[in-house]
């Protein structure tokens, strides 16, 4: 806001000791969660990506007792300088507050962003100073890991992070280009480390890990569809009540007809064929 242009990230977690701080931020590419699948990050980039915005900004540490307050510059060969300004007792939890002065022509910017990053987030943040909206959008079809909504593009979750899918990368001759070509609105979550993501952390890198992966999910989620549609038809009390519920279904998103398309067996109302 005018009375305080800055956007600030504090999280209440296990915090950072002044070692780790120290090592953390004026090391490019070292991260302490390199080797686990188990928390988001490993790039060793993300501590130092204030810096893709400004020169300078402001660390708060959180930790055993003792608040930690350090600066975070670039010398005059662009390298990171981390350096401690001052330290006091606290009483607060563990944890860290990363501060970033923000141009005011960015105001709308930076509040924007938010809301398309964190629409995805399971559990999302407290915000203060802005009001951040979400509104979330109709769920077609879902199951454990997936989800069809009103919207246009595909995504991986990974991690909380929705990365876009780009169908080029995908044959049309397979079953997974067939698939995504025809498909919208598809949210699809894998563990953290399923898929590789580029540097910048904000696409997907499309090499061979990733694409298997891809493509295996979409065949499972291939069959759970067909699954979830065959409960719907046969729920239905009439045929003609089952034939409007699967015409219903497909009209809803194009990838369905596809994955029925594809799936070894007719949709079945009563052990009847539907059409």
């Amino acid at each position: 806001t005018q009375m305080e242009p800055y956007f600030h990230i504090k999280d209440f977690g296990v915090g950072l000791s002044h070692e780790d701080c120290m090592k953390l931020y004026t090391t490019y590419f070292y991260s302490n969660k390199t080797d686990r699948n188990d928390s988001v990050g490993c790039l060793g980039l993300g501590s130092k990506s204030p810096f893709a915005y400004v020169d300078s900004f402001t660390v708060e540490s959180y930790y055993e007792g003792t608040h930690r307050v350090y600066t975070a510059y670039k010398n005059e060969d662009s390298n990171p300088v981390f350096a401690l300004l001052s330290e006091a007792p606290t009483d607060e939890h563990n944890g860290v507050k990363v501060t970033v002065s923000v141009e005011k022509d960015d105001f709308h910017d930076f509040q924007w962003e938010a809301t398309e990053l964190y629409k995805f987030f399971d559990t999302k943040p407290i915000f203060a100073g802005k009001k951040v909206e979400f509104h979330d959008k109709d769920v077609l079809l879902e199951g454990d890991y997936w989800k069809f909504v009103g919207g246009y593009g595909n995504y991986i979750i990974m991690g909380q992070i929705a990365y876009p899918i780009d169908e080029d990368q995908f044959s049309e001759e397979t079953k997974a280009g067939k698939f995504l070509s025809r498909c919208s609105g598809l949210e699809l979550k894998c563990d953290i480390g399923k898929v590789d993501i580029t540097p910048s952390r904000e696409a997907l890198s499309y090499n061979n890990t990733t694409k298997q992966a891809i493509e295996s999910l979409l065949d499972d989620i291939s069959e759970e569809i067909g699954e979830k549609i065959q409960t719907d038809i046969q729920g239905q009390p009439t045929l003609f009540a089952a034939r409007n519920k699967f015409l219903d279904l497909l009209d809803s998103c194009r990838a369905l007809k596809v994955t029925v398309e594809h799936l070894d067996k007719g949709i079945m109302w009563e052990d009847e064929a539907l059409f």
